[in-house]
Formats: C-alpha cells, sequence, structure tokens
C-alpha cells in the first residue's frame, strides 16, 4: 500500500485545518450580525457545553486509533487493523450515544441554573446529536491516518466546514425570517412550553438553534463521506483473528490521557459560561444603573453580554492562536528526533526556532489587536453598536493574551514532542482554576463586569506560559542563547512600534476615509514598519547579534 510521506501528510492537515478555521471565523462573524449579543449568547452556550466532549471524541479517539492500526500494519497484521477498526466503531458508537444522551437530558437543567440561559436549551438539545456523529467520524479519521493517508480527514472537516457556513447561516437566516412573518405561531408555542419571554427574545434563541442544526448537519456530511469512501475502498483481511477485549483495552489506554488533555483544553469555554452569566447576575441586582443604557429586559442582559463577549472578542481571540499553532506542530519530528538522540544542540535550535517563530507573528497581532479592538470589531461587526461598546475593551485586553496564547500551544507542542505530554495536562488545570477564579472575583465588580473575564484569561495564560517554558527548558536540559532573547526583544519592540503606527495613522485617516479603508491602510503600513525595523536592526546589529559565534 502507498504511503504519504510524514511531511506530505502534515502538509495536508495543516492546508485543511487553516481552510477550517478561515470558514469557521466566515461562519462565527456573519452569525454574529445576524443574531446579535442575545442570540450569540444562546449560540455559545450550546457550543460551550458541547465542545468539551467534541474534544474528547476528534482528538482522542483518532490518536489511538490511528497508533494502533499503524503498528498493527508495521508488524504485517492487516486483518486486525481492520478488527481495530470495527472494534472502534462498536466501542466509540456506545460512548457516543451515551453522551449524546447526557447531553440531553441535562440540557434544560444546565441551561437553566447554571448557565442562567434556559432559552438556549433547543441549541444544545439539536447540537447534541453531533457528538456521537462526532465519535464514529473519528474512528474513520483515525483508521485512515494510521494507514498514513490524510486525504480522508483533510476532506471531510473541508465538507464540513463548506456545508456549515453555507446550511448553518442559511437556516438561521430563513428561520429567522419564517418565525418573525409568523409572530402568532410562535406565541402560541411558547404558551404551549410554559415559556412566558417575549416573540422578540425568542426569536434569537429560535436562530441560535437553527444556526447549530447547521452544525449537526456539515457533522453527518462528514461522517457521509468518510463512511461511503470506506465503503468504496479494499480492506485487508489477511491473518489471524485478534482478541477485541485486548483491542478495547489498548483503545481506551491511548485515547483517555489524550483525551482528557484535549477537555481540559477547552474548559475555559465552559468556565466562562459557568461563571459570567452569574456574575453579571449578581451585578443587575445591586446596580442595576449600569445597564440602563442597553435598554434591555432585565432577563436578557446577562445572556447579551455573555454573548457579546464570546461572539466578538473570543472569535477575534482566537483566530491568531490557531494559525500560530501549527508552527509548534510543525517542529514536533525534528524535536523528538533531538530528544531521542539527546542532541542537546539541535533541541536548543529547534526551540528557538519554534519561540522565535511563533514570536514573529504572535506578538504584532496581538499588539495590534490591543489597541485596534475597537476598529477591528467595526470593521467585522459593523451594525452591532451595543455589542461592540460591550466587548472592546475586553478584545483590547486579550489582544495581549493573544500573545500568551500562542507561545503556550507552541511549548506544550514542544513538551509533547518530548514526551512530557503530562505536563502540559496539569499546567491547563492549573491554569483553568486561575480562569475561574479570576471570573469569580473579577466580573462581579460593577466598573470591570465583562472585562474581568479577559483580565483571568491573560493572566492564566501568562501564567502557563511561564510554568510551560520553565518546564520545557528542564525537562530538556537546554538553556535559551542570548542572541534568541535579543532577537524576542527586538520582535517585541518592532511589534510595539507597529502598532503605534497603526494606531496613528488610523487616527489621522479618521475623517478622511471609511472606517474599513482606514483600518487596512492602517495594518498594512503597520506591518511594512515592522518588516522594516526588523530588517534595520538586524542588518546593522548583524555583525555581532546573529553572528555564527553568538549562535
Amino acid at each position: 500500500m502507498k504511503k504519504q510521506s510524514f511531511l506530505y501528510g502534515s502538509a495536508i492537515l495543516v492546508l485543511s485545518v487553516i481552510i477550517t478555521k478561515l470558514i469557521g471565523a466566515f461562519f462565527k462573524i456573519p452569525l454574529t450580525n445576524m443574531l446579535g449579543g442575545t442570540g450569540m449568547g444562546y449560540f455559545s452556550c450550546a457550543y460551550s457545553i458541547f465542545m468539551p466532549v467534541y474534544a474528547i471524541s476528534v482528538t482522542g479517539l483518532p490518536v489511538a486509533v490511528a497508533k494502533l492500526v499503524s503498528e498493527a500494519l508495521a508488524k504485517g497484521e492487516y486483518q486486525k487493523a481492520y478488527e481495530i477498526k470495527k472494534m472502534s466503531l462498536k466501542l466509540f458508537s456506545v460512548i457516543g450515544i451515551i453522551f449524546m444522551l447526557a447531553e440531553v437530558l441535562f440540557a434544560y437543567p444546565f441551561c437553566k441554573y447554571v448557565a442562567k440561559l434556559p432559552l438556549a436549551t433547543p441549541a444544545v438539545i439539536l447540537i447534541a446529536p453531533t457528538i456521537f456523529i462526532a465519535c464514529i467520524t473519528s474512528v474513520y479519521r483515525g483508521y485512515y491516518e494510521g494507514l498514513s493517508n490524510m486525504y480522508p480527514t483533510a476532506v471531510s472537516q473541508t465538507i464540513e466546514g463548506i456545508v456549515k457556513i453555507t446550511v448553518g447561516l442559511f437556516l438561521a437566516h430563513k428561520i429567522f425570517e419564517i418565525a418573525q412573518s409568523n409572530t402568532e405561531t410562535v406565541n402560541k408555542i411558547s404558551n404551549m412550553l410554559n415559556i412566558s419571554n417575549t416573540t422578540e427574545e425568542i426569536l434569537p434563541a429560535i436562530s441560535a438553534a437553527a444556526a447549530v442544526t447547521g452544525i449537526t448537519i456539515s457533522s453527518l456530511c462528514g461522517m457521509i463521506f468518510l463512511v461511503f469512501r470506506d465503503k468504496m475502498s479494499k480492506k485487508y483481511i489477511i491473518g489471524q483473528n485478534n482478541s477485541s477485549k485486548s483491542i478495547k483495552k489498548s483503545l481506551i489506554e491511548i485515547a483517555f490521557p489524550v483525551a482528557i488533555g484535549s477537555l481540559v483544553t477547552s474548559l475555559t469555554t465552559l468556565a466562562d459560561l459557568g461563571t459570567i452569566t452569574s456574575s453579571i447576575e449578581r451585578i443587575i441586582e445591586k446596580h442595576p444603573e449600569y445597564f440602563a443604557y442597553l435598554n434591555l429586559n432585565r432577563s436578557e442582559i446577562s445572556g447579551f453580554f455573555y454573548g457579546s463577549f464570546s461572539g466578538l472578542a473570543i472569535t477575534v481571540f482566537n483566530l491568531v492562536p490557531s494559525v500560530v499553532n501549527m508552527f509548534g506542530k510543525g517542529i514536533f519530528p525534528s524535536l523528538s528526533e533531538a530528544k531521542a538522540l539527546n542532541d542537546n544542540t539541535k533541541m536548543r535550535k529547534c526551540i528557538e526556532k519554534a519561540l522565535l517563530t511563533a514570536s514573529f507573528f504572535a506578538i504584532p497581532s496581538g499588539f495590534g489587536i490591543s489597541i485596534l479592538s475597537k476598529e477591528i470589531l467595526l470593521f467585522l461587526f459593523k451594525e452591532k453598536t451595543y455589542e461592540i461598546a460591550i466587548s472592546y475593551s475586553s478584545l483590547s485586553i486579550l489582544g495581549i493574551g493573544v500573545v500568551f496564547l500562542s507561545l503556550t500551544t507552541t511549548v506544550f507542542s514542544m513538551l509533547q514532542a518530548v514526551g512530557r505530554a503530562d505536563i502540559p495536562l496539569k499546567i491547563m488545570i492549573l491554569g483553568t482554576i486561575i480562569k475561574i477564579l479570576g471570573n469569580i472575583l473579577l466580573v462581579p465588580v460593577p466598573k470591570i463586569n465583562i472585562n474581568g473575564a479577559a483580565v483571568s484569561t491573560t493572566i492564566s495564560y501568562m501564567i502557563m506560559l511561564v510554568i510551560s517554558i520553565i518546564s520545557l527548558l528542564k525537562e530538556t536540559r537546554v538553556n535559551i542563547e542570548k542572541s534568541a532573547k535579543i532577537k524576542i526583544l527586538i520582535i517585541s519592540y518592532s511589534s510595539i512600534l507597529c502598532a503605534l503606527t497603526a494606531k496613528i495613522l488610523n487616527t489621522v485617516l479618521i475623517n478622511h476615509v471609511s472606517d474599513r479603508i482606514n483600518l487596512l491602510l492602517s495594518i498594512v503600513l503597520g506591518g511594512f514598519i515592522y518588516l522594516i525595523f526588523i530588517s534595520f536592526i538586524g542588518y546593522y546589529a548583524k555583525s555581532y547579534i546573529f553572528s555564527p559565534k553568538n549562535q
């Protein structure tokens, strides 16, 4: 069987991830413009409950299946590879059904008593089938990745993204139109379900439920592609039968630690869901005057704040780290090899290269987001005046967090490469605790409110970055060279100059060109100054800082 090389297979996956992330952004931005802060509160509630379980299925399961399949093929046990796929489908189908039913059963009590968003219940229930679908999909992806064939994973991810952005947005828009033109029907259904909210409050919930239905349909389309492709492909059934009990045990042993790591990674979004709305409710009770300008019903305010924060600020916040994370994955094989050979020099160069590359993109991006937060949100969500007013200062704080998160994910990848996947797990647990405590302490303060979630996020990732770097250097027993530290300082100073240039130009042009053209020109000039300044410093410092003897 012809196999793809590691680099070729990785390139396929990286390209599909970039395409998927871009499609995800193009999905959430118009969706936020459509649903507004209140609707995005319901959508984000469903997504935040769904993501931890989904992370387990799409990360832990494929890794376990791929590892066992690749080991079986290496030994020439083709029948075992096929049996692993069969056993995985049975085992993870049951797990998927259990988690799906659990989400459906606990949807209402969680939305009402924990998230304080009872109208999010339909969205939570409608996204639940995606858990079962993801379990099946992950088995097929892991099987083909174990066969060193990355095409099925890449194609299925792309199919999911395309269907999500088309069907999800179409359903949200269409259902909103239908419900808006049939208010009597909506009121009758509300009375039947004993819902006291007004039609204006219910419409965003209906649209959010329609949007998550698009996600469920997109996942189903990805699964159908994989099932159909598998039926059309050849199966290897040569060799002796293997114990299904031993296969099941191996699957669980491998999948469990990886899945737990993925679960903890997504717990920060769940932490926001569980603390922001309840904290805002406390402010409303004691200081309702802080929210008078919104002209919203009291029952809508906490969801509106959470939706504005998660739908606007967090959407922009996650864009840069998701791309920068690829640099950590790219250095994975080289660093693993260096660790296996105990080559300290090569390990140091790998670590420095990954940190410098991630810093080169993350630091100017983070500073730019921080200083142009309001302009960026106006560019993406021009019509959402109140949502922007609530979230732009949070995004300004999160811009600094972008730097910490981007570098943290890169360091986590390197820790996994040197065989210490347990360390990121422990650090993430600590970071999540800090995040929760920060939210509980800061968000209920009236003058801070939603900005407290941004502060706690930034602080938690800052602490996680410091601990992870110390852990990496201790584990590899290498020291970062002075020249590399100076390069990071140059990147930092250049990034500050880049951000200030962009802000100054944006201020100068504010009354001369449209807001969108102004932002684009500001970013382009800021980026140009950034590259010029780095090149200028690098050229004149080359004789000392970048000379071979200082490497």
